[in-house]
C-alpha cells in the first residue's frame, strides 16, 4: 500500500452546534439522509461544506454524533463511492422540486441572514446506508469506554489522537497518519454484517411536503432537552395522581408498597433532584437528559456517591426526621445515553431507569391524565428521548425540511 496516497476516511459529526438553535434553522447536511429528485445521493459535509481533495483525497465519510467527550461518538451512517459536486450543477439539484438555495434562504447566522454562496453539496455518493435496525455502533478511543447496552458494538481505534474528531466536527483518517485507527474504520466499513441494506435514503414526493404539525409547548419555548423542566413536570404528574404514583414505583422503580401519601422536594436536599419522601421509604432520583455526571474525581467519586453519602447520613441519625427510613437510587435518563455506573464505586446501587419505561407508564395510563392541557405535549416530549440522539436531531431537521419545501412549492 502506498501509505503517502492512501485515500482517507473522513468521520463527520452531524447535527452540532448552536448553529442549528438559531432561529428555525435547517442544518445544510440534512440532504445526507435523502435522495434528490434525479435519484442521486448528495452529501454536505459540515461545517462549511468545502473539502480540499487535493489535501484529502476521501474515499469514505462515516457520519456521527457525539456520545462522550472528545473520544466517543456513535455512527450514524456511511456514504461510499463519493464523487465530488462542482458548483455549476449544485444549482441544479432539487428536492421534491425545489432548489436547495431556496430550501435554505431563510437561515440566518448570527442574527442575520446566511450568506449562501457557500457549497450547497460537497459530493455525490453511490451508498448511503445507517447501521442495522437494533444495532448501535460506537468509535472510541477511550480504552476504558464501555456500556452495559446489548445492542451497541465497540470499537476501540487506537489511535495516535487524543480526540476523534475536532472542533471542526470534521477528523481526516489514513494508513499513513493513523494506521491502526484507520484499520479499525476501514473493517467497520467494510463488514455488510453490521450496516442495514443498500442504500437506506428515501426520495422526496411532494405529497411528503405537508405543513408540519403545531410544535409541543416544550419546543415552543426550547426546552425539550432541559433536565430542569423534565425533574418539573416529572413532580407534577407524580403529584397529579397520586394513587397511581404507587404502581410507578411497583411497576417502573421496583419499589413494592410505596404509600400514596408521599412528599416531592425538588433539589433542596443537597440538590437532589427528585427527593421522593413516604412514612417509610425515600426516593432519591438523579434526572440526566443531555448532560453527563458531575464532580468526577480520578477515584470517580461523583455527584452520585455525593447524594448517598448525605441520605445514608440522613437515615442513620437518630435526631433526624427520616431517621430509619429505607432509601432507594435511582438515575433517570433518555435511552440515547450510555451510563456504566460500576466505575464510581458506589455503597449502594443505582438503579438506570430509561426514559422508554417513564414512557410506556404514562402512555399506559394515559387516559387517567388526558383531562390535563399539558398531558400530550409531556408525553410527546417523553417519547422524544426513547429515540436515539441522531434520530431526534434528524426528525427536528427533517420536519423544517418538508417545512420549508412546502412554503417554497
Amino acid at each position: 500500500m502506498d501509505t503517502n496516497s492512501s485515500p482517507e476516511i473522513l468521520i463527520n459529526k452531524l447535527f452540532a452546534g448552536a448553529y442549528l438553535d438559531e432561529g428555525e434553522n435547517i442544518g445544510h447536511e440534512v440532504i445526507n439522509l435523502f435522495r434528490a429528485d434525479d435519484g442521486q445521493n448528495y452529501l454536505y459535509i459540515t461545517p462549511s461544506g468545502a473539502v480540499d481533495l487535493d489535501t484529502h483525497p476521501i474515499s469514505d465519510v462515516i457520519f456521527v454524533r457525539n456520545l462522550e467527550g472528545k473520544t466517543t461518538v456513535e455512527v450514524i451512517a456511511r456514504a461510499t463511492g463519493l464523487t465530488p459536486v462542482d458548483a455549476s450543477s449544485a444549482g441544479e439539484i432539487t428536492y421534491a422540486g425545489v432548489q436547495l438555495s431556496r430550501i435554505f434562504r431563510d437561515n440566518i447566522y448570527h442574527g442575520g441572514e446566511e450568506d449562501l454562496a457557500t457549497t450547497v453539496a460537497s459530493f455525490r455518493a453511490s451508498e448511503v446506508c445507517t447501521p442495522r435496525p437494533d444495532t448501535r455502533l460506537i468509535l472510541t478511543i477511550d480504552a476504558g469506554f464501555t456500556t452495559d447496552d446489548p445492542t451497541a458494538t465497540v470499537f476501540y481505534l487506537n489511535s495516535v489522537s487524543k480526540a476523534i474528531d475536532n472542533q471542526s466536527s470534521r477528523k481526516y483518517y489514513s494508513f499513513a497518519n493513523d494506521p491502526e485507527a484507520y484499520r479499525v474504520l476501514r473493517a467497520v466499513l467494510d463488514d455488510d454484517n453490521l450496516w442495514a441494506s443498500k442504500n437506506t435514503t428515501t426520495k422526496l414526493t411532494a405529497s411528503q411536503t405537508t405543513r408540519a404539525t403545531d410544535p409541543t409547548f416544550l419546543e415552543i419555548i426550547r426546552k425539550e432537552n432541559d433536565e430542569l423542566a423534565f425533574s418539573n413536570l416529572l413532580a407534577y404528574y407524580f403529584q397529579y395522581r397520586p394513587d397511581l404514583f404507587p404502581k410507578f414505583a411497583h411497576d417502573i422503580l421496583g419499589v413494592a408498597d410505596f404509600d400514596r401519601d408521599f412528599a416531592i422536594v425538588r433539589e433542596s436536599n443537597h440538590n437532589i433532584d427528585l427527593w421522593i419522601e413516604s412514612e417509610d421509604s425515600i426516593l432519591v432520583i438523579e434526572n440526566k437528559i443531555k448532560s453527563n455526571l458531575n464532580g468526577i474525581k480520578s477515584d470517580h467519586y461523583s455527584q452520585l456517591n455525593k447524594y448517598q453519602e448525605y441520605t445514608e447520613g440522613r437515615i442513620s441519625d437518630s435526631a433526624d426526621a427520616v431517621y430509619g427510613k429505607t432509601a432507594h437510587y435511582f438515575v433517570f435518563t433518555p435511552d440515547y445515553n450510555l451510563f456504566n455506573l460500576e466505575k464510581y464505586h458506589l455503597a449502594k446501587p443505582y438503579r438506570i431507569v430509561k426514559y422508554s419505561e417513564i414512557y410506556q407508564f404514562f402512555r399506559r395510563h394515559a387516559v387517567d391524565y388526558l383531562d390535563n392541557r399539558y398531558f400530550a405535549d409531556f408525553l410527546k416530549g417523553l417519547h422524544a428521548h426513547t429515540m436515539p440522539i441522531s434520530e431526534r436531531n434528524f426528525s427536528t431537521m427533517r420536519t423544517r425540511f418538508l417545512e420549508q419545501i412546502w412554503r417554497a412549492r
